[in-house]
């Protein structure tokens, strides 16, 4: 499989996953229909209601991504405050050793 297939499939994945989880969250399907009813999935009787729904999957990654984005961020701050704290000490420890 190459990656722009895996790429897809990834994206169906989560397209998926998002449905139901807004099924859940509202209790409604993408086509306002109560999700226990076993109608078309796909039928847009309320263009109102799809362009909610389809904007809050986009809320919804781009939360993600900025979660993610802030959790990367916080690391590197947290990994500089360790550099600076320990490579003096590091330093002199070496220092101490290849002198004596």
């Amino acid at each position: 499989m190459t990656n722009e297939e895996r790429k897809l499939d990834i994206e169906k994945r989560l397209d998926e996953k998002q449905n139901d989880y807004f099924g859940l969250l509202t209790g409604i399907k993408k086509n306002g229909q109560p999700v226990d009813k076993d109608e078309d999935f796909y039928s847009m009787k309320n263009q109102k209601f799809v362009y909610q729904w389809e904007r809050m999957k986009e809320l919804q990654k781009e939360i993600i991504y900025l979660t993610n984005h802030n959790r990367e961020i916080s690391l590197e701050i947290a990994r500089e405050s360790l550099d600076r704290a320990f490579t003096p000490r590091i330093k002199k420890m070496l220092e101490k050793t290849s002198d004596g």
